[in-house]
């Protein structure tokens, strides 16, 4: 049933030279003699059989222990013997009783009452003349206390000599330990018969309680024993890794803001000469683009993650690198807005009308102003006190040998600092360049909203806070959930880029796509009110270019009504309209010129399809004096 393991062995030659030539052989072994070293017998010569032993040896006695031991103590027996038979006679002749057969054997009787002390031990006879003085000397061979010998032959019995106690069972019958099993192997092959054939469990295998098991029972299905030898239960460890879906989800983030820069990057490039990109300063606008991408690739270094008792060090690396890609990313999209901002406030707020020369590279240092604010902070952060990925255990559960281990890594201070020691003055640098941003931008409101962002820039910027607003009380409630915590934090920064990008960007281009309106010049589009007069001006000539074909056709007196409802409604000028050159060109509208006694009417391809064939024998086109209107009217027919 054990595997033929047996509890105890006496073996006559335990005590034999061969049990001493055979050390690999004889652990646990038990044997018996009739005297053993270790007694501590003494009589009137020596304290012990030992100091014999030690006596005879520096003398030149050569003779085992046994026999020089016994051939000592018979003499010193005999004398005591005869002490005690002649201690009463007052004239004892030992040579002649000796010699006397009837005296000899009341002698030899004399043994059965004799009590001898000797080195061999008490020495006393029962009726049967057999030595009952004390018991046998009792051994095994047990673990040597001495480096010289790994096993020593010690005295178990009789017990107020015993040096040590009897071993039963040998280590070869005890049940093994949890986490091991009954080798057969061992059995079979092992030269030790009575040592102990445990042996430990293979990985992934146990021994729930100490037994006698000849293999060890397999893990259940997705438990492991996590590489390990001789364990005493399996373990299902729920690691709380991102899964690959979410991943998946948070790099998809990622790319499309990539490529949502890298077409608008592409877009600024080729189309730098026109005026909406052109004043919107495309180095800034491409300094935007770079500044997204490098904030959202924070998301990548935020996804790096260690399992469990899994080396941390990338992880680790990652958990600090994802603020300072996302810091210096968002530093350079507001910074961006920021020096381009400034740079045209200052162009603007120029009423003596100088000629005023700032360059981008000039500009270039509030970016950088505000880069070494933020990359001080965050280096701070890096030396003093970083982030490390630690891998915590959040619930252990056990059951029948099956160990169930929910863990979750994330990012930590490696000392006892709140993180806000140090997100918190980023969170306030932050703050402070978007309300810098925006007042800079609110600063040059007047310009037109093609080439400058205030209305967006506001928008995006009320979008971001709205995302903090709504993302930071999720990403507090949801602290114990990897998953969802990555979500959040990886939205956050997607939204945040992709706001900016579309805000800032998406207008221009449709400005871009559109053009300027029919007649309106680039320096007349500059600010709100030229842009609104050169409107003006534009929508006065088409009506008045109308309101002489009409008049040349069929006048009547609705002309005149219609005129003064559009110079009263602020459609129509009242001033006299400028006269336009026929050599000057508005740079991109296919124009046709109509001539008149004061200069020249421009109209756009929209209006081209309106007007009818010029007739140079209808002379009522030129000649207005055929018509009676109000001075207001009058005035601007005698402009046109």
């Amino acid at each position: 049933e054990n595997g033929c393991r047996p509890v105890a062995l006496w073996a006559t030659p335990s005590t034999w030279t061969w049990a001493f030539d055979n050390q690999e052989v004889i652990p646990y072994f038990q044997g018996g003699g009739q005297w053993h070293k270790a007694f501590q017998y003494k009589d009137d010569y020596f304290d012990s059989g030992q100091k014999l032993l030690d006596y005879a040896g520096e003398n030149g006695y050569e003779s085992t222990q046994f026999d020089l031991v016994v051939s000592y103590a018979i003499p010193v027996l005999y004398s005591q013997h005869i002490i005690a038979s002649y201690r009463i006679d007052d004239d004892p002749d030992p040579l002649q009783d000796f010699n006397s057969e009837k005296e000899y054997e009341l002698l030899r009787r004399d043994f059965v009452i004799l009590k001898a002390d000797t080195i061999f031990g008490p020495v006393t006879f029962d009726e049967n003349q057999r030595n009952v003085g004390r018991g046998a000397a009792a051994t095994q061979w047990l673990p040597g206390n001495t480096t010289s010998s790994l096993y020593e032959n010690k005295l178990t019995s009789p017990l107020l000599q015993a040096e040590a106690k009897l071993f039963i069972p040998v280590p070869g019958a005890i049940d093994c330990d949890s986490g091991e099993f009954v080798s057969t192997t061992a059995i079979q092959n092992d030269d030790c018969m009575l040592c102990n054939k445990c042996d430990s469990c293979p990985i992934d295998t146990f021994t729930l309680r100490p037994n006698q098991q000849l293999q060890c029972n397999a893990c259940p299905a997705g438990s492991t024993t996590t590489e390990k030898e001789g364990q005493e239960s399996c373990t299902i460890i729920k690691e709380n890794l991102l899964p690959g879906p979410i991943l998946v989800f948070a790099y998809i983030g990622v790319a499309i803001v990539w490529l949502l820069s890298a077409v608008f990057i592409y877009w600024i490039i080729k189309n730098k000469t026109d005026p909406v990109v052109r004043i919107g300063q495309p180095e800034f606008l491409i300094l935007i683009c770079v500044g997204a991408i490098i904030s959202s690739s924070s998301v990548i270094f935020l996804s790096l993650q260690a399992g469990y008792e899994k080396d941390t060090k990338w992880a680790s690396v990652g958990c600090m690198t994802a603020p300072f890609l996302y810091g210096i990313g968002w530093v350079i999209e507001y910074s961006s807005m920021s020096a381009k901002t400034y740079r045209l406030f200052k162009m603007m707020n120029n009423p003596r009308l100088q000629r005023i020369k700032i360059t981008a590279f000039d500009m270039y240092k509030i970016v950088l102003g505000a880069l070494v604010l933020d990359v001080t902070v965050l280096t701070a952060w890096a030396i003093v006190c970083p982030l490390e990925y630690v891998r915590s255990e959040s619930n252990r559960n056990i059951y029948d040998g099956l160990v169930t281990i929910e863990t979750h890594g994330e990012c930590k201070m490696t000392k006892d600092l709140s993180i806000f020691a140090f997100a918190g003055p980023l969170i306030g640098l932050h703050g402070l360049l978007m309300i810098a941003t925006n007042y800079l931008l609110y600063m040059v409101r007047n310009v037109e909203g093609r080439y400058q962002e205030q209305k967006y820039v506001a928008m995006a910027s009320a979008y971001a806070f709205e995302v903090l607003v709504i993302g930071i009380p999720v990403l507090a409630a949801v602290q114990d959930s990897v998953e969802t915590r990555f979500i959040v934090l990886s939205s956050i920064v997607f939204l945040s880029d992709m706001g900016i990008l579309c805000f800032v960007f998406i207008p221009k281009m449709m400005f871009l796509k559109e053009g300027l309106p029919e007649g309106v010049r680039v320096n007349e589009s500059i600010t709100v009110d030229t842009m609104q007069k050169a409107k003006n001006r534009e929508v006065a000539k088409k009506a008045m270019s109308y309101s002489i074909y009409s008049r040349s056709s069929n006048p009547t007196n609705n002309d005149q009504s219609s005129m003064k409802s559009m110079i009263e409604s602020g459609i129509m000028s009242n001033e006299p309209i400028p006269e336009v050159s026929s050599e000057e060109e508005n740079p991109g509208d296919s124009e046709r010129v109509f001539g008149s006694s004061t200069g020249t009417v421009k109209t756009g391809n929209g209006f081209n399809n309106k007007l009818p064939a010029e007739d140079s024998s209808n002379s009522s086109i030129t000649d207005p004096t055929k018509f009676s209107l109000e001075d207001d009217v009058t005035k601007i027919e005698d402009a046109v």
